[in-house]
């Protein structure tokens, strides 16, 4: 029988250091998200990212997972303000290139 763990659980493990709860939890929320994700934006591959920069966050920060109540909400969170975020800095990002890429009509006299 397989021993599922509820994420209480989980990040119960992780704060102390248990690196396969903290493998267990990614997989168990990586498709959640990325279909979360889905639904914000097509670029897959910045949702991946954001993803992983969160899982990442958190396992730098441990200590931070001492007061999350609700996982779940708490990472759905976190991860829409992350790729939103993202969104915003690569919209930022084009239109100052494309800005770059059109010459400007200026004459000298």
């Amino acid at each position: 029988m397989i021993n599922v763990l509820s994420d209480k659980a989980l990040v119960d493990k992780i704060r102390n250091g248990d690196r396969a709860a903290f493998s267990r939890l990614f997989e168990r929320y990586f498709s959640k998200l990325f279909h979360y994700g889905k639904r914000i934006t097509d670029h897959e591959l910045l949702i991946e990212e954001c993803i992983q920069e969160l899982f990442l966050y958190l396992y730098e920060n441990k200590n931070l997972l001492f007061g999350i109540k609700h996982t779940k909400s708490y990472l759905y969170t976190a991860f829409r303000h992350r790729l939103i975020a993202a969104i915003k800095k690569e919209q930022k990002l084009f239109i100052r290139s494309s800005n770059l890429t059109h010459p400007t009509n200026i004459q000298f006299s």
